[in-house]
């Protein structure tokens, strides 16, 4: 047996590799259709995709970012199809919060208004590379400003066929 796990001990903590107790403190999962055509002003278009400066009208991708950033006030105008799980923990030192959820809105409201430019011209590809793009800046942004102890996974999926994508975010510790 020993050697099939090569030390880990029993199966199960192999398969796992070791996140046996997992504490998730935040998860949400949201999506938003976008209408194309999209404005030719940047500016207009991002509001169709990730929303309006109010809580109230942020779409997943901020509302997402709202939540890393500790903008709890968002989970007030959560829909009935969006899934959410939190607990109020401070994930970003508190002097930096504001900086970072401001970075988070511009970096998903660029990138992601980038990739529906794309996907409204046909080009598939390079709005799939887009939202890639947008889930790793977010990543070296997040990781660079989050205390140690928590974990966070960010995904973006673009759907094309359906002029849509969704947000799913976790924030997790290990103990």
């Amino acid at each position: 047996m020993s050697l099939v796990t090569w030390g880990f001990g029993v199966i199960n903590n192999m398969l796992v590799m070791g996140l046996t107790n997992v504490n998730v403190k935040i998860h949400y999962e949201g999506e938003k259709t976008v209408e194309l055509p999209l404005p030719e002003e940047i500016g207009e278009a991002y509001k169709k995709i990730v929303g309006e400066r109010q809580l109230s009208h942020h779409y997943p991708a901020w509302r997402a970012c709202d939540l890393i950033g500790h903008k709890f006030d968002t989970i007030r105008w959560i829909t009935p199809e969006e899934v959410i799980y939190v607990t109020l923990e401070q994930f970003i030192p508190i002097p930096l919060n504001d900086y970072v959820r401001q970075m988070l809105y511009e970096i998903t409201a660029t990138y992601l208004t980038e990739a529906f430019y794309h996907l409204q011209d046909g080009e598939i590809e390079e709005a799939k590379q887009n939202v890639t793009r947008c889930m790793e800046v977010m990543s070296m942004v997040i990781d660079y400003f989050k205390k140690p102890q928590y974990t966070v996974t960010n995904d973006i999926r673009l759907y094309p066929d359906q002029t849509k994508y969704s947000h799913d975010l976790t924030i997790y510790t290990r103990e």
